[in-house]
C-alpha cells in the first residue's frame, strides 16, 4: 500500500513551479523544511512519445522524497498509460493539472479547460488514478479557458 504524503501546515509543500521546480531548486527548497515537492507540468503525450525535455522534468534522486509528479493532458488513454509507466520507473503520487490557464494547455482541453467538460475530466481522473491508486488535483476554472 502506497501512503499519502504528508499534508500539514507543519509540512510545507512546494508548489509546482513552471521553469524553476528543477531538481535543484527541490533539493535547495528541501533544504530550507520543504516536506513534499511537486514537479513541473509533464505532458502525458509528451511522455509517452519520448519528448527530449521530460526527462529532464522527472529527474530525481532518494533525497527528492516524497515527489509528486503533476501531469497534464486531457486524452483518459495518455493519462493512464502515462501514470503506468511513471508507476513502473518507481513515482508513487501524482496530481492532475486541472487549474492552468496558459493558452498553450487550454487549447488542448487540458488544465484550466478539463473541468468544463465534466464527463471529460472524471475520465481522466479515473484513468490517471487507476494505475497510481489515487490521484490528487486542484482545480481552477477561467472564464477564458473555456473551450
Amino acid at each position: 500500500m502506497v501512503h499519502p504524503p504528508p499534508i500539514s501546515a507543519l509540512q510545507p509543500w512546494l508548489a509546482p513551479l513552471a521553469g524553476y521546480s528543477n531538481l535543484p531548486f527541490r533539493l535547495l527548497c528541501r533544504e530550507h523544511g520543504c516536506a513534499v515537492a511537486v514537479t513541473e507540468m509533464v505532458s502525458a503525450k509528451g511522455l509517452l512519445l519520448g519528448s527530449s525535455g521530460t526527462a529532464d522534468l522527472l529527474a530525481t534522486c532518494p533525497e527528492d522524497h516524497p515527489l509528486v509528479v503533476q501531469l497534464f493532458g486531457a486524452e483518459p488513454e495518455v493519462l493512464g498509460k502515462a501514470t503506468a509507466r511513471l508507476r513502473q520507473q518507481g513515482f508513487l503520487w501524482f496530481d492532475l493539472n486541472a487549474g492552468c490557464a496558459v493558452p498553450k494547455v487550454t487549447k488542448t482541453g487540458a488544465g484550466a479547460a478539463l473541468p468544463w467538460t465534466q464527463s471529460s475530466s472524471l475520465s481522466c481522473f479515473s484513468a490517471a488514478s487507476a494505475p497510481a491508486g489515487s490521484c490528487i488535483t486542484r482545480q481552477a476554472t477561467y472564464s477564458d479557458a473555456r473551450p
